[in-house]
């Protein structure tokens, strides 16, 4: 594929990465499932008070059901007692005016008939106003005689009244019983005690009656929903029904539905919790991955614009160096010429021509260093001691260690070839060493190391004479980057291109003021034989 062509692709994916995030979109898809879910859990909590107020209003349409025919059976059954009652004691009271019309009583006589009937009180009201008790006070308040015979209930006295009037020639009677047991029928009878009994039902909180005035029986019944019971401090679902002329309390127990509710909700809040976390740990390893991929896409966009850039440069490096060399040539020749023609030139004018032979060379040897840098090195991979280079190169440079006074230091630890061209790395490691002292004309120290590390060797090389911020460490592998006067800034700059090459890596440090520490390494060599190590002792 085209590079160019392959940019475009990359970029376009770029921004098509920028424009909707694949983390994005997995966050949005596990928040649309959350609210699902969320959605979900409500609609069954909702569902189950639904049910429970539905089964909740049967309980308390049933409960009605019960009391309301209890009180009709109640009423039928006190107006048939009351009935026979009456009959009862009408009867009694005839006879009483039947007894007085043939002897009046005394108050004695009517004492004793009252007692002997099992009646607690008898009351004669004669025509000529005489009122005889039996017993005497047995009726607190004076009877009032009526038309017809009435029997009446004295709740506060409890007592049963029957009146006779007269009729012209007999008196009025009044004739009273004990409603004691009566009253103890009605009360076994009545809405509180079967609501009393109907509370104790299993699943029955309370069954309560109170008398409201203005209900409607027709009246649709409905709930008061969910509150809690004071006695027990559960959840109680409180049904409000009207019942006759008194409203109806159901209080079903609804702590089935406070522990399923209480059950959804934990079952809701484990769920989502694994749900946001899953999707979280989802949602960063995408990030990570597109982060990871987007950096891996924009490596290869810099590593296609930097193999453009050096196309360019390569191309127009070649064209400049011809030009230039050909007229370093014409320079070189003619200073040649005057040096051999013109015997007799001063010593003034012989040293200028040495000194513009010098130009010509570092000239020459700066666009000898651009060629290198521009043409992509492709070594020749073999079985490399990096101990035995690094020997040859500080034997090459011994002279100038001496004459500077540097103090060599060395460490060879690795006796594994590694895989590499010797001819290139070579260059690298003299490079190193020649850049080593040119940093310290004044005297320092170099120490040089070989080793082993994992399934690498590497060479390391240290000294003085540093100068450079920590933050300008990195731009020592820039081209043309340079501290040195008559420099070129490529020596570093080809050293990594070289070893970049290898399949290598290298790395800068620090290691104290004034101090740099340089390391490259490369992978071991995995075809050499015995052979090597023992031609290489011998050598």
């Amino acid at each position: 594929m085209d590079p160019e062509a392959a940019l475009v692709a990359m970029e376009g994916e770029v921004a098509d990465k920028k424009t909707f995030p694949l983390w994005l979109g997995n966050l949005l898809a596990f928040g649309l499932f959350f609210a699902a879910s969320a959605a979900y859990y409500l609609w069954q909590i909702h569902q189950s008070r639904y049910v429970m107020e539905q089964h909740a209003l049967a309980h308390a349409r049933m409960v009605a059901g019960v009391i309301q025919r209890n009180a009709e059976a109640a009423v039928l059954t006190k107006n048939a007692t009351e009935d026979i009652l009456k009959g009862l004691l009408l009867n009694t009271a005839r006879f009483v005016n039947y007894l007085e019309q043939i002897e009046p009583f005394s108050a004695k006589e009517l004492e004793a008939f009252a007692r002997e009937a099992g009646l607690r009180g008898i009351k004669i009201m004669r025509s000529s106003g005489q009122t005889i008790d039996g017993p005497q006070g047995w009726l607190k308040e004076e009877p009032v005689c009526h038309e017809t015979p009435v029997l009446e209930h004295k709740g506060n006295e409890h007592l049963y009244l029957l009146i006779l009037p007269d009729d012209g020639n007999a008196p009025c009677v009044a004739i009273g019983a004990d409603a004691f047991r009566l009253e103890a029928l009605q009360d076994e009878m009545g809405l509180a005690r079967v609501a009393e009994v109907l509370s104790g039902m299993p699943g029955m909180a309370y069954v309560r009656v109170v008398e409201a005035e203005g209900i409607d029986a027709r009246a649709a019944p409905y709930a008061v929903g969910l509150i809690e019971d004071k006695k027990s401090g559960g959840g109680v679902m409180e049904v409000k029904l009207p019942i006759l002329s008194a409203s109806l309390l159901v209080g079903i127990d609804a702590n089935y539905l406070t522990v399923s509710t209480r059950r959804l909700w934990r079952d809701f809040i484990s769920f989502s919790s694994a749900l946001a976390l899953f999707g979280g740990i989802l949602s960063f390893l995408l990030y990570r991955e597109q982060r990871m991929r987007l950096a891996r896409v924009m490596a290869f966009e810099r590593e296609l614009s930097k193999e453009r850039e050096d196309a360019s440069l390569g191309r127009a490096a070649a064209s400049i160096s011809h030009e230039i060399r050909n007229s370093l040539n014409a320079v070189t020749m003619g200073l040649q010429r005057m040096q051999v023609e013109s015997p007799l030139l001063s010593s003034e004018n012989m040293r200028l021509m040495d000194l513009m032979s010098s130009a010509v060379v570092r000239a020459n040897d700066a666009v000898s260093g651009l060629l290198r840098y521009v043409r992509s090195p492709k070594p020749q991979l073999a079985g490399v001691s990096l101990t035995g280079l690094a020997e040859n190169a500080l034997e090459l440079y011994r002279g100038r260690l001496e004459e500077t006074g540097i103090k060599i230091t060395l460490d060879f630890r690795l006796l594994e070839p590694v895989s590499g061209d010797a001819s290139l790395l070579g260059q690298v490691i003299e490079n190193l060493i020649k850049n080593a002292i040119e940093a310290q004309p004044g005297g320092g120290f170099v120490e040089v190391v070989t080793g082993k590390e994992r399934k690498e060797g590497f060479f390391s090389i240290r000294n003085g004479g540093f100068k450079l911020p920590p933050q300008d460490l990195e731009r020592i592998l820039e081209p043309y980057f340079t501290t040195k006067a008559d420099g070129t800034g490529l020596g570093l700059a080809i050293s990594h291109r070289i070893i970049f090459a290898h399949n290598g890596r290298i790395s800068l440090r620090i290691p104290g003021p004034e101090q740099l520490e340089i390391v490259f390494f490369l992978p071991l060599w995995r075809g050499a034989d015995k052979s090597f190590l023992s031609a290489f002792k011998v050598a």
